[in-house]
């Protein structure tokens, strides 16, 4: 059955008028649940009777207001948001684009993928690296593994495609620095390990094993300068004996947003016989620079650009001669929630 509701009473409290109504129920004689419903009260129903202009003004003037404030309310949210997704503390943690690799090592259950477009000129030979890809496996907040691959196609007289070994590595992190004063001098310090496997027949004859050991040093200078550097030994895919390596890299960070840094990185060989591919291999001197923009705390952008300065081989030893520069992406892939 439907319920009947009747109007009962009117009665005037302060400058509403509210009508009360009961409900009753077919069949039953008592009245029930009476409730109220709020009307205009005389006094406003006959202001806007006697000014219908001003009242409509009133409503404009009290919409606008509404509308001014909820977009001053957005404009507030959106220039809070940078500040507030960076504030969060899962952040990338790139190793690119310089040649020398930092100390941070991801925490425990992190993925990272890290990825670049390059291309290189040489005397006779025009280089594009397509793809050099990184992923970055987080074991414990002192370790992590890696799964890394490169690939170049050389463009000449007769355009070829050139795999290098898929590296397996890891990272350990020895020392994590101290903000204590007496050992602020000691260097972040990590331990590289990476181990070469062959992904094609024919660079399995060449070279079957190769890989490289790295100790990872980084200091900070102040608060947005610091200095990076790497001393190791690789064994690379087209020479028959290792090379000593080193590299020196000044980071500036004026901003959350962008950093940049200036690097150079040389190699050493210690055996200055001509490599696989007729170069004398005895000391290789290269300069590269670059910016890194952090649009998202779990993105970076990348772009650098750099040549030879000096090589025991006379033909690359000019930056005309020998050049290169890319792009790169990185990005946190997973980080699992605290």
């Amino acid at each position: 059955m439907k319920a009947k509701w009747v109007n009962i009473v009117d009665s005037l409290q302060g400058n509403v008028d509210q009508r009360h109504y009961a409900r009753r129920i077919p069949g039953n004689r008592e009245w029930v649940a009476v409730c109220a419903k709020p009307e205009l009260s005389k006094k406003t129903k006959k202001a806007k009777a006697e000014h219908p202009t001003a009242t409509a003004f009133a409503e404009l003037m009290a919409e606008t207001k509404a509308i001014m404030h909820l977009l001053r309310n957005s404009v507030l949210a959106l220039c809070l948001l940078p500040a507030w997704l960076f504030a969060q503390e899962t952040a990338v943690l790139p190793d690119r684009p310089g040649m020398g690799t930092g100390t941070t090592v991801l925490g425990r259950g992190l993925i990272q993928w890290e990825t670049e477009v390059a291309v290189a000129h040489a005397p006779g030979m025009h280089e594009l690296v397509l793809p050099n890809t990184l992923f970055r496996f987080g074991v414990d907040k002192r370790a992590e593994l890696r799964l890394e691959y490169e690939g170049s196609l050389f463009l000449s007289d007769r355009p070829s495609y050139a795999p290098s070994p898929l590296k397996i590595g890891s990272k350990l992190m020895i020392w994590g620095g101290s903000e204590e004063k007496n050992l602020r001098w000691i260097p972040r310090t990590s331990l590289m390990l990476n181990l070469g496997v062959p992904v094609s027949r024919a660079l399995a004859e060449v070279l079957p094993v190769s890989g490289s050991i790295d100790l990872l040093f980084e200091s900070d200078i102040t608060n947005w300068l610091s200095l990076g550097y790497n001393f190791g030994t690789h064994w690379r895919e087209w020479a028959p004996a290792p090379d000593l390596f080193a590299s020196l890299a000044l980071n500036f960070t004026p901003t959350e947003h962008f950093n940049f840094y200036v690097e150079s990185y040389n190699y050493f060989d210690c055996d200055v016989d001509k490599d696989v591919a007729g170069y004398s291999t005895g000391y290789d001197i290269n300069l590269n620079f670059g910016v890194m923009y952090f649009p998202h705390p779990r993105w970076q952008l990348d772009a650098y650009a750099g040549f030879n300065c000096y090589a025991s081989e006379p033909a690359l030893s000019s930056p005309k001669n020998y050049a290169f520069l890319g792009i790169g992406v990185s990005w946190l892939i997973y980080a699992p929630e605290k």
